[in-house]
């Protein structure tokens, strides 16, 4: 039987060897702590990760809640866009019509004032002719006034 390097006899254990089963003693004991420690360790960052997602869970929460908002935001400006588009397209159909009208009272007014200056001229001759008028003896036709407002 061989016991602690002996061989035949029982012996007594050594220093060395005490020491030896001493630390090794230690090394379990200090093994298990170290276990324990690293399963402590990871319960804490478990529950530091549980505490942790939960923030994010809400973060994310409010962050779809944002996104909603600024989505119906961006449909209510995307509507007003489009309804600022129709106008703008009513706008410039109205300025093209002013625009026509504008140059046919121009137009109307050219006329107007050309019929008043060949009226001018008639009556001019007409005066220079009284006589004739008023005798009747002229051939001139009898010319009316026609005033356009």
């Amino acid at each position: 039987m061989q016991r602690d390097g002996c061989v035949g006899k029982k012996s007594r254990p050594t220093a060395d060897i005490l020491a030896l089963k001493s630390q090794v003693h230690r090394t379990v004991v200090q093994t298990r702590v170290n276990g324990t420690s690293r399963k402590l360790r990871m319960l804490c960052n478990s529950a530091l990760n549980y505490a942790c997602l939960a923030v994010i869970a809400e973060d994310i929460n409010v962050s779809w809640q944002t996104n909603a908002n600024l989505c119906a935001a961006v449909k209510d400006k995307a509507l007003v866009l489009e309804e600022l588009e129709q106008l703008r397209a009513v706008q410039t159909e109205l300025t093209q019509q002013v625009t026509d009208l504008t140059s046919e009272l121009e137009r109307e007014r050219s006329k107007v004032h050309a019929l008043r200056a060949e009226l001018d001229k008639h009556e001019k001759h007409d005066k220079a002719k009284v006589g004739c008028v008023t005798s009747r003896r002229c051939s001139a036709p009898e010319t009316q006034l026609l005033v356009f407002d």
